[in-house]
């Protein structure tokens, strides 16, 4: 368990250094392997590595799994908007054109997770 503590704290300095690609590989080793007893922040943590190191498709699929989780973890909710925004509402007027309602779905979605301010 020390060791499992020790990753995750080099992971999070990693992290805080932006070094975002050495803390996604350690959180991605915590995650697969121990997400049973990863929290809410650990979770978060992965989720906005990738979403840094532009890994956005993970980044929206660790989140998800976090608001699965932990559904009223306002910062996740917060993460997730936003990868939701960068896969599927940060589009030309063109690409928006062509995926009509799925693009108006995405919209909704954050909107739905966000608070108006």
């Amino acid at each position: 368990m020390d060791d499992l503590k020790s990753l995750k704290q080099k992971a999070c300095n990693l992290r805080k250094q932006e070094s975002y690609q050495e803390a996604a590989d350690i959180y991605e080793m915590i995650w697969e392997n121990h997400r049973d007893i990863c929290n809410e922040w650990d979770g978060w943590n992965y989720a906005f590595s990738l979403r840094k190191i532009r890994d956005i498709e993970n980044a929206l699929k660790v989140s998800e799994a976090v608001i699965q989780r932990w559904p009223e973890f306002e910062p996740n909710q917060s993460l997730f908007a936003w990868c939701i925004y960068d896969l599927s509402i940060n589009k030309s007027s063109d690409e928006i054109k062509q995926i009509g309602s799925a693009f108006w779905n995405s919209v909704n979605r954050v909107i739905n997770l966000t608070t108006p301010n």
